[in-house]
């Protein structure tokens, strides 16, 4: 007489076996009977099982997905703040403006000092900034956005584009409820809730 249960063991190695047959397309019946075959009458598995044992292995497969996708997001983030940073600061440089000076012998040291020679021309150029280091900064902060799922609206009410200084003052607070309410009433995948 074979007994009811699978012990702890048998669940994992059957669980491996139920994956590797789901990845060849079986059906829960084929699976049920292969499972069978294989424990020789030390317990019986019925169709329903292995539906039971499919759905704890899915559930298991969406969490890892998700873990993953999680930290992949993190990791571009950090990314992202990291180029933001750099921006930042190369923005700042640009401001101060460049100062040159030609000589005529001698040379200018490491430390900017002139030793011997003769200044020929100095020069300096003020900057208001470069404005492409503020436009690297846009796009970090709309692409974080979108890691995020933060929507920008497309275009504003009056058919002119959106920029990111723009979009966010477009969305209203009960726009935004409504959006994060909707967010969180829609499951992720149907077949996995309970």
């Amino acid at each position: 007489m074979s007994r009811k249960k699978r012990n702890e063991t048998e669940l994992l190695i059957d669980r491996a076996a139920i994956t590797d047959m789901l990845l060849r397309n079986m059906s829960l019946r084929q699976i049920a009977g292969e499972l069978n075959k294989r424990n020789e009458g030390r317990y019986e598995i019925t169709f329903q099982q292995v539906y039971y044992d499919v759905k704890k292995l899915q559930l298991e497969w969406y969490q890892e997905a998700q873990d993953l996708i999680e930290q992949g997001i993190v990791r571009e983030i950090k990314k992202l703040d990291k180029i933001e940073a750099e921006c930042w600061e190369a923005w700042e440089k640009s401001k101060k403006g460049k100062r040159s000076t030609i000589m005529e012998g001698g040379f200018v040291d490491a430390e900017g000092k002139e030793t011997a020679g003769n200044i020929v021309n100095r020069k300096f150029d003020s900057s208001t900034g470069e404005v492409k280091y503020l436009e690297m900064i846009e796009r970090c902060i709309v692409r974080r956005a979108e890691l995020l799922g933060v929507v920008f609206p497309a275009k504003k009410e009056d058919g002119g584009q959106l920029n990111i200084d723009n979009a966010i003052m477009l969305m209203e607070k009960k726009q935004i409820e409504e959006e994060i309410q909707k967010l969180c009433l829609t499951p992720r995948l149907r077949s996995l809730e309970p």
